[in-house]
């Protein structure tokens, strides 16, 4: 997979973040060094490092006024850098753009039909479709194709260079999580045996034989259906492929890996996981929420990718984790009334029962189709043999 990303909100495509601070503000990031466990399962990794960012030092962009939707305008940073800004019509949360081969790609946001292709270098559009259905998620590209979810409920692939339809498949309602590629091939979960006449599928689909959440597996250029297996809810974010593996983390908490080629799982771990893992060499990491009397912590859980078992006896560079209970929406960053009437906007006045949110509730405190949409967690990243993980506002 050579470009992927991961729904955050957000009111327009800008490639900087300004913010005013009028007081000292710091952001901590916990670092924690990696190690081979042992069989014991002891606990052999370094100790967290708690890393404070000053953002007073970061430098201020200032950006240029916009007067026009989808039309750029460019400005340069105090430390010599260009770049553009852009504003994209319809003030909808946006989900994360993906970069491949000189463009930027990105929907219109929960609620838009509209999809974009834009120059990377200028911020010119490329490209623009209409979507079928409303609020596409981030994108995934590949060998030169683009896919991407919508809300309501429908898998598209479009040609990376023109954004002509190759082919698309109306799947179920809703979907919040985006697919991933590898390999050929995409990985979508969804809510099946919901079927609509609205949409015919370009590819040869086998019809699913249940109901329930599943992980679909279809080959990247013509929507064939290759296997599909049971998962209890939608994802977190979205699956993560490395090797023959392929990972998820869902809105219950329960994290699996399945064999990418015949959908076999490999393993399935219940539990309290808040985010959709990282896969690093044979570790799979990821964040776990753990509740100690009334208080609720979160922090790093590794497990060993082959067998599905916790490497460490205690959850690393633990914190206070309130804003995972349930009915505090997770963290994210969309007030609550927003997120009523954002759903209200798409024809949903309250969750349908296949979105499954009150297990995401229980698990990470988001009630709304949006929510989810939006809902990323404290994932992790690696860098040299270092995790770094920043929690809620830590």
């Amino acid at each position: 997979m050579r470009a992927s990303s991961y729904p955050t909100p957000g009111k327009c495509c800008v490639l900087f973040l300004r913010a005013v601070l009028t007081v000292t503000t710091f952001l901590t990031v916990w670092a924690v060094a990696e190690h081979s466990p042992d069989r014991g399962h002891t606990d052999n990794s370094s100790p967290a490092k708690n890393l404070k960012i000053n953002l007073d030092q970061a430098i201020n962009v200032r950006l240029p006024a916009i007067t026009r939707d989808l039309k750029p305008a460019d400005f340069r940073t105090t430390d010599g850098k260009d770049g553009w800004v852009i504003r994209i019509p319809g003030a909808h949360p946006i989900a994360t753009p993906a970069y491949a081969d000189g463009l930027l790609f990105v929907g219109g946001g929960y609620g838009s039909h509209e999809f974009y292709a834009f120059n990377a270098k200028t911020g010119e559009v490329a490209w623009k479709i209409s979507t079928s259905d409303d609020g596409p998620t981030a994108a995934v590209v590949d060998a030169g194709y683009v896919a991407f979810n919508t809300e309501s409920c429908t898998v598209i692939v479009v040609d990376e260079k023109s954004g002509k339809l190759v082919w698309q498949e109306w799947l179920g309602d809703p979907l919040m999580s985006q697919p991933a590629i590898s390999n050929g091939k995409l990985f979508i979960a969804y809510p099946s045996g919901q079927r609509s006449p609205k949409h015919q599928n370009t590819g040869s689909p086998l019809k699913p034989a249940r109901q329930g959440n599943v992980l679909l597996a279809v080959n990247l250029k013509t929507g064939k259906h290759l296997w599909e297996d049971e998962i209890p809810t939608d994802a977190i974010s979205a699956p993560v492929v490395s090797g023959d593996r392929v990972y998820i983390t869902c809105f219950d908490g329960t994290s699996l890996a399945f064999q990418t080629s015949s959908g076999h799982i490999v393993w399935k771990k219940k539990g309290a996981a808040t985010s959709a893992p990282i896969a690093v060499d044979n570790h799979v990491i990821l964040t776990r929420k753990q509740q100690n009397g009334e208080k609720l912590y979160e922090g790093l859980a590794r497990i060993d990718a082959q067998k599905g078992e916790d490497e460490d006896k205690e959850l690393l560079a633990k914190g206070n984790t309130n804003y995972l209970a349930k009915e505090q929406g997770g963290g994210v960053a969309i007030a609550a009334e927003a997120q009523k009437s954002l759903d209200s906007s798409v024809g949903f006045a309250s969750a349908p029962a296949a979105a499954k949110l009150s297990a995401a509730n229980e698990n990470i405190g988001v009630q709304s189709v949006v929510g989810g949409w939006a809902y990323q967690g404290s994932r992790a990243a690696h860098s040299k043999g270092a995790v770094f993980n920043a929690q809620g506002n830590r």
